[in-house]
């Protein structure tokens, strides 16, 4: 009788607390909805990489390769990230940072925005943009993350235009390449007013 009682007690407790994470991440970004409508995020199999615009480039074993916005499913969170395309083997590939550790994700979408109806602004240590691309949330605090890039001296590998997420409680970029870097000068991507205006 007495178990019953305490799983009785628990089942609402359990329950509150569950609709308060979900609440808390849903409301953080209600401004940006507007913004987002006029993006559209595609499957890797869907697409090719004359479709995409270009957001990035990095050096792997000597080859330049171009990269992408893309964005994957890790923790239950949609996380920002970094696709590029394997020409040898005709496929997309795809790497996001969190905590430090990159993690190499095998099924993920790419941004496939019109043209022009996006750019990328300058931000130095906060994120002012009223319309940045929504990219997800972070997996441990459900707080929003944008998309940013920014070039970077990797050493011996050269400077590679790397693409990342912004996180706006700290105003650093995160991006990854060997190791991470944590940024406060960087290129935010936002919806301007060209594709805010355009009809989704």
């Amino acid at each position: 009788m007495a178990t019953n009682m305490l799983f009785i007690f628990l089942i609402p407790l359990l329950t509150t607390s569950g609709l308060q994470i979900k609440e808390k991440k849903k409301d953080i970004h209600p401004q940006f909805v507007p913004a987002q409508e006029k993006l559209k995020w595609i499957s890797k199999n869907s697409v090719i990489p004359s479709q995409l615009i270009p957001a990035g480039r990095e050096n792997i074993a000597g080859l330049n390769t171009i990269l992408y916005v893309a964005k994957a499913m890790h923790q239950d969170q949609w996380v920002p990230g970094e696709a590029g395309f394997d020409e040898k083997n005709g496929i997309f590939y795809f790497h996001l940072v969190h905590n430090g550790t990159e993690f190499s994700m095998e099924h993920f979408v790419l941004l496939l925005q019109p043209a022009g109806t996006t750019s990328w602004q300058k931000m130095n240590g906060s994120i002012t943009h009223a319309h940045p691309v929504f990219g997800g949330a972070d997996p441990d605090t459900g707080e929003a993350n944008f998309i940013c890039r920014s070039a970077v001296d990797t050493g011996n590998n050269g400077t590679m235009l790397l693409v990342g997420r912004a996180v706006p409680s700290s105003g650093k970029c995160h991006l990854f390449h060997g190791k991470e870097y944590i940024l406060s000068s960087f290129e935010l991507l936002v919806v301007n007013a060209y594709g805010l205006a355009r009809n989704a």
